[in-house]
Parts: C-alpha cells; structure tokens; sequence
C-alpha cells in the first residue's frame, strides 16, 4: 500500500486538516474494540486504510458538489440546528440565527466532540467562538464535523453497542502473533463484532468500508456511516446533472441516494445533543472506580440471560489467553475446563428454555437483545 502522508498534515491545508481528524476519531475510538492486552496488531495500517477510504468518500462529495456548495433545500427539516449554524456563518447580521444558537452549536461540534489530539491547533476556525477564516471555504469541513459528530451519537450510544463498523466487525486488537504474520503487515489487521470471541483476518481493502445497510426502527436508531451519503442530507449540487451522472455511473452512488431517501421519507431528523463525548475517558474511569453492584430482582428474563452471557463471553476471553500459555497450572487447567463445561451447560440450557436450537453465545445475545426490545415497544 502507498504510504500516504503524515496523520496530521501542514496547517495551512485545510481539508486534509478534517480529513486526518475524522479519520483518526473513527479507527481508534468509533471502529476499534475495547480489549485488554497488548495489541501485536497493525492498527497503524488500519489507520490509513480508513484514512485512505474517507479522503476517496471526499474527492467523491467535491466530484458532485465542489468545493463552496449550497446547503440542501430541506435542511431546515432534516437538520435544523446545522442550518441554524449554515446560516449565522453566512451573514452574521442577519435575523434569522442568532449568535447564542450558533455559538452553542459551535461548541458541540469543536469542544464537546471526540477529536484527536492535535485538533485543538487547529487554525481554520475558533475553537471558543465562530470565526472562520476569511479565505477558508467552510461547508466541506463543516460537512465532515457534522459527520463526524452524528457517528458519534449514534455509535457511542449504549442501544447500539452491538452495531459493528463493518460486515466484518470492528478494528480488534492481536493480543498473540501467528506463524508468518510479522512478515505481512495486513495479515494482522483483524476485525471482530462485539460480544463475539472470533477474530476474522482482513483480507482486502474493502473489509473496513462501513455497514450501510438500513433498517426501518426509529430516528434515533439511523446512522450516515459514508460521508457521501451525509452530503446528500446536507448539501445541493451546483448542477442536477453531475448528480445524475455519479449516480448512473456508481452503483453505490446510486445505492446511497435511494437509501437517504428512503430515510428521509421515514422522517429522518439529526438532533445535535449536548453530549460531551471528549470525557469518555474520564467516565470510563469513573464507573471502573466505582463499579456498582445492579439489582437484578426486578428485570426481565431477557435482560438476566444478556448479563449472564456477558459474564460467560468475558470468562471465555480470558480461557483463551490461559490456552495460549505453553504450560498453564494445574488451578488453569481446572478453570479452563470448568469455563467449557459451563458454556456447554448454558447453551443447552438457553436452547431449552426459549425452544430454539443455538450453537454459540453470540446467537443466543443477539436472539435475547431482539427479544427484549419487542418487549419494550408493545
């Protein structure tokens, strides 16, 4: 693969500016699983293979919409808070957004989004107040933060914990290193979905583009995983024909097109919220610190089994890491055991009590997750 240039490009360079930003927050924060160990992986490669994917979702947007496009017609609809912000930018006299609005909606975007490190330097416009330079054309970089923020809400939401990156899963690190793998950088590039144990190995590039599929639930549960898709919420192209043109062309132009439609028409809205996603850090290390005990009287059947195959799944990763040991104590050898057997017992015991025959842990979550949300929308 071509090296591509350095994460964090020279400052006056504006697109790549975002470009590095978002690419970084979605490979090691949004698409990268939370697992202990050293990682013997090749993050570093996934990196750029997402970094390499999102600067081509952008040369796509600039192909249909330029560089200085027009905000879409519906906007007001479908994301009122960016047009507020589109429209106190643009003339900042006018009536129809005031600074207040504007300026807390500047905060969200700049100060209460996950960024990389290296973002506070950023040159292109204020991180306490609006003030975009003069010469920068700000709908494209606006149009990857509103990206990059409504990834955010969607995938750091707790409802969606189990929606993976990709088909594949999310960016798992390798805690053990194969036969030969040194040798090939893209052989440890590994995806996993979460709350499973299998790691599968990338193989091609197209491994790490994002899960676009789209299904009907409520607003609050749809995600724009392309940039070029979210272009097509948010901006108007200068000429109907190079939208048509791209469309005919690209098949998966054309699949995204149809998709925010039909997104659209199920009433679609992006709400900005003021979750300060730039603490997660912080939080994490609080509820580690305090780690309260649940009251599990009075939940569901459903929700017993998840935290119970929660527990199981956990037990199970560190098995794992007690098999790879060359010589594992007598006290391992028993626990390694006692873990199988238990998973055996309670797969068995999962496919007596809900009649249904289930072959791993991750069948029976996904089955008892589906469950309970029916459950909760009767």
């Amino acid at each position: 693969m071509e090296k591509l240039p350095h994460l964090f490009p020279n400052k006056t360079d504006c697109l790549s500016w975002y470009i590095s930003d978002a690419s970084f927050v979605i490979a090691t924060y949004l698409s990268k699983l939370d697992i202990e160990g050293r990682d013997r992986g090749k993050h570093a490669i996934y990196l750029e293979m997402i970094q390499t994917w999102v600067t081509y979702e952008v040369v796509k947007v600039l192909y249909i919409y330029g560089l200085n496009p027009e905000r879409s017609e519906q906007l007001e609809t479908v994301a009122p808070h960016i047009e507020t912000y589109i429209k106190y930018v643009i003339d900042t006299e006018s009536n129809f957004a005031s600074h207040a609005d504007a300026k807390e909606i500047h905060e969200v975007l700049l100060n209460k989004t996950q960024h990389a490190g290296t973002f506070a330097k950023c040159n292109f416009s204020g991180m306490a107040d609006i003030k975009w330079k003069e010469e920068v054309k700000f709908m494209i970089p606006l149009l990857v933060l509103t990206w990059l923020r409504q990834l955010q809400q969607f995938f750091k939401r707790k409802q969606n914990k189990l929606r993976s990156w990709s088909s594949l899963g999310s960016y798992a690190p390798h805690l053990k290193l194969q036969h030969g793998e040194k040798s090939d950088p893209l052989a440890i590039v590994y995806m996993q979905k979460p709350g499973s144990i299998e790691q599968v190995k990338v193989q091609q590039f197209t491994d790490i583009k994002p899960d676009e599929s789209y299904i009907k639930e409520t607003s609050k549960r749809v995600v724009f995983p392309s940039l070029e898709e979210w272009a097509m919420l948010i901006l108007k192209p200068p000429h109907e024909t190079r939208l048509e043109q791209a469309k005919n062309a690209n098949e998966e132009t054309k699949d995204r097109w149809n998709r925010c439609k039909i997104k659209i028409q199920d009433g679609y809205q992006f709400q900005m919220t003021q979750t300060d996603f730039t603490k997660e850090k912080e939080d994490r290390t609080d509820e580690q610190t305090q780690k309260p005990t649940l009251n599990y009287s009075n939940q569901s059947k459903e929700f017993l089994h998840a935290a119970i195959i929660d527990g199981l799944i956990c037990g199970q990763l560190n098995m794992k890491k007690l098999e790879k040991k060359t010589k594992p104590t007598k006290d391992e050898a028993t626990l390694i055991t006692s873990m199988k057997n238990m998973v055996s017992a309670y797969i068995a015991l999962a496919s007596n009590t809900y009649n249904e025959t289930f072959h791993s842990l991750d069948e029976i979550r996904k089955y008892v997750v589906k469950k309970e949300k029916k459950n909760n929308d009767k």
